[in-house]
């Protein structure tokens, strides 16, 4: 129980994150609407400032102030990273973080997906003079050392000291016809959006623009992620409005390079974090298996097109307010729904996806720093029925919070211990779908400061498929980057759809709309006169009227009715001999192929009852059903 003499200083802390002033302790976070970097910025500070250390999970899980301060531990702090930058050459090559290693190996085109930069892509309208702008770029460069990052052929990055004075090129188009206008900004786009950057020259960005007339211009903006994530990137653009208004520009107290000097000093919780997602490991479901119109090796050069929706202000307030009465997040609200069309498309009781995080290690003093400080969180979602959609959400928010406190241990380094245990060279469980929310409180105009967005996509190798959330003046833009050679138009364009009616039915319909006394006597309304032929009847019907009929067709087999029976006929006896009667379970555990089909009609027929279990389900959510239903065989049919 913490001393009521950090009471104080807690709240205070509290008061300089949020808008909000009045606080007592029965106040209640959650409708403090936090995002979670500012969380992590919160409990940095308390932390730095007042010695105390508190889980992330029990901040997320803590109604009030009160509730949250029972749950705080007193701490010593460890040798500060502040005096360890004082050891070092700040222009050293230092090493790479597990993500710029795996961006930097997706470019070799030896591998699937490969070939490509990851890359950010941005297209604005804008009124903002174009030399001045230069001249805030330039600043920026001085300030943020990671904007004079190369990366060496030895697998290494190096800040460079000194670099070029950097100038937008502007090209000017504005005695061209609004028409050719638009062509020539397609041509840029086609070339530009699709860019490789080369690590080892700087720089890693590029502004250009094209004059429209006297007043506006055509600015385009990408960046190559090996220097900045997400949030990075809303920063530099953040940044680069503050200088260019002349606004005093706070100083810098830290370096992207400090995140390896902390995690020297780190060892114990590193060992911590592996010893639990070993332990998990196991029950980590496969990445969604969709439907691709081609092999994934034979792509050659991967090419991103984009599925986009806006959610206005207004519609994003009420997803809030939904959410807020679960007390569900928005982002876990949004990545539930991506997960579960995801398990209804790919037909799978559970899927994984790669979650972007942006890992600053709750160091307050990093906040403003641009850099990659990209972590990846392998979370696994089982799908239940729509009605229990909310509190099957609650649970998974529960597990993603707990998964988040063990990031140390990386989902690249999860990935690759699932790889090793695969005895599937094939295996999808690299998880290449990913769910990215940059939901971030103080960039929320950032792009308003630039211009008007016009367009945007990303690219990154070895992903299929990557959902982004992002917070712009016109309210929340949900968009897919998918690989087109990989995707029927048709099938993608119906699954974003898909995801978009999911997050409406489940935010604006009503839950008031069935109150009638008319619409609850009318859906009570269940009986019905009931067939009384079993299935295994109506299989005899068919087998005798028709048994050289085809009854099964499937990819490389057909079955007729009179061999379907035979061979269900087989299973019926060897379930016998094995002890199972009428009235048992048998769990089937195989994919839609017609032996689980004989194996389930085998089941039937002895009177006994089946388990339909799919091939990856995770062990001990297995052996909880086994239980659970007192399943008295397991019947592999793969």
């Amino acid at each position: 129980m913490v001393n009521n003499i950090f009471i104080d200083e807690i709240v205070e802390i509290f008061k300089g994150n949020t808008e909000i002033k009045e606080f007592d302790g029965e106040t209640d976070l959650f409708e403090l609407n936090l995002s979670s970097l500012k969380i992590i910025k919160i409990l940095g500070e308390l932390e730095s400032k007042c010695n105390v250390k508190i889980e992330f999970s029990d901040f997320v899980e803590s109604d009030t102030i009160n509730a949250l301060i029972d749950k705080v531990t007193i701490f010593t702090n460890e040798k500060s990273v502040q005096t360890i930058r004082g050891e070092r050459d700040d222009y050293e090559p230092f090493e790479l973080t597990d993500i710029q290693l795996a961006y930097l190996t997706g470019q070799n085109k030896e591998f699937d997906l490969g070939g490509i930069t990851t890359h950010a892509y941005f297209e604005f309208k804008t009124q903002l003079d174009m030399q001045k702008l230069s001249h805030a770029i330039q600043q920026e460069i001085t300030r943020q050392e990671m904007l004079r990052c190369i990366f060496l052929p030895n697998g290494t990055q190096k800040i460079l000291k000194d670099v070029p004075k950097y100038e937008i090129a502007v090209e000017d188009v504005s005695h061209l016809s609004v028409e050719q206008q638009q062509t020539r900004i397609t041509e840029l786009r086609n070339k530009l959006s699709y860019r490789n950057f080369n690590p080892e020259v700087w720089p890693l960005f590029e502004f250009s623009a094209l004059k429209l007339d006297h007043n506006n211009y055509y600015l385009f903006f990408d960046i190559d992620a090996l220097i900045a994530d997400g949030l990075s990137i809303q920063i530099f653009l953040y940044d680069l409005i503050n200088i260019y208004n002349d606004n005093h520009m706070m100083e810098l107290n830290g370096s992207f390079r400090d995140i390896f000097d902390k995690r020297k000093f780190n060892d114990k919780r590193y060992i911590e974090d592996r010893e639990y997602w070993v332990n998990k490991v196991d029950n980590i479901y496969e990445a969604p298996d969709l439907s691709y119109k081609t092999e994934i090796s034979k792509v050659e050069i991967p090419n991103f097109k984009r599925q986009e929706k806006l959610f206005t202000k207004e519609q994003w307030k009420l997803i809030e307010e939904k959410c807020g009465r679960y007390k569900v997040r928005p982002s876990i609200f949004l990545l539930g729904c991506y997960a579960k069309i995801l398990s209804k498309w790919s037909n799978q009781q559970g899927v994984s996806v790669n979650v972007t995080t942006f890992s600053r290690n709750e160091d307050s003093y990093l906040d403003r720093v641009i850099g990659d400080f990209t972590s990846l969180l392998l979370v696994s979602y089982s799908d239940v029925c729509f009605s229990e959609f909310w509190s099957n959400l609650k649970e998974f928010q529960a597990d993603f919070f707990r998964d988040y406190e063990h990031k140390s241990y990386t989902g690249l380094e999860v990935i690759n211990n699932l790889l090793n245990k695969s005895d599937n060279e094939n295996t999808s469980i690299s998880a290449p779908v990913v769910f990215t929310s940059m939901l971030f409180d103080e960039t929320e105009n950032v792009f308003n400061g630039i211009g008007h967005l016009e367009y945007s996509v990303t690219q990154t190798p070895q992903v299929i498929l990557d959902h982004q959330v992002l917070k712009v003046g016109e309210g929340v833009i949900l968009s897919w980057d998918y690989v087109s050679e990989l995707f029927e138009k048709e099938i993608i364009e119906n699954m974003f759809i898909d995801y978009i009616s999911l997050i409406e039915k489940l935010i604006f319909d009503s839950e008031e709309k069935y109150n009638s006394i008319e619409e609850v006597t009318k859906y009570n309304k269940t009986e019905k006169k009931i067939n009384e032929k079993s299935l295994v009847n109506l299989f005899d019907e068919h087998f005798q009227k028709h048994p050289n009929n085809i009854a099964i067709e499937s990819e490389n087999r057909s079955l007729t009715y009179s061999e379907l029976d035979r061979l269900s006929n087989k299973v019926s006896l060897y379930l016998k001999e094995n002890g199972i009667k009428s009235g048992d379970f048998v769990a089937v555990m195989g994919e839609r192929t017609s032996e689980t089909i004989i194996g389930i009609l085998g089941i039937l027929k002895i009177g006994a009852a089946y388990i339909p279990l799919a091939s990856d389900i995770p062990l001990k959510r297995k052996e909880t059903i086994f239980k659970d239903s007192n399943c008295k065989m397991e019947l592999n049919t793969t």
